[in-house]
């Protein structure tokens, strides 16, 4: 999970969010980018975001882990990746 992020006059100018090890290939998550853009950036904003994260994507199974679990954690690493990028703990 990767995230930068931008922001101009106290709201997200820029976003840009990629994803690996949930689908097939390395994605975009252009649902998180759009849900963040133009926030404040906030906690409730981020996490709201971050629920994005596997839209449009078939989300891989296997023995290592399901698709609920991957959908789960890449839920919570877009949160933390969001959170870092814009200078908070994670």
């Amino acid at each position: 999970m990767a995230a930068v992020v931008a922001k101009s006059g106290g709201t997200i100018s820029h976003i840009r969010v990629a994803v690996t090890g949930v689908g097939e290939v390395a994605y975009r998550a252009k649902a998180v980018e759009a849900a963040l853009a133009g926030t404040d950036g906030s906690a409730a904003a981020i996490a709201a975001a971050a629920a994005h994260a596997t839209d449009g994507v078939s989300v891989n199974s296997d023995i290592h882990a399901d698709s609920a679990y991957r959908t789960r954690m890449a839920e919570i690493y877009a949160r933390r990746a969001l959170e870092v990028a814009l200078g908070r703990s994670a």
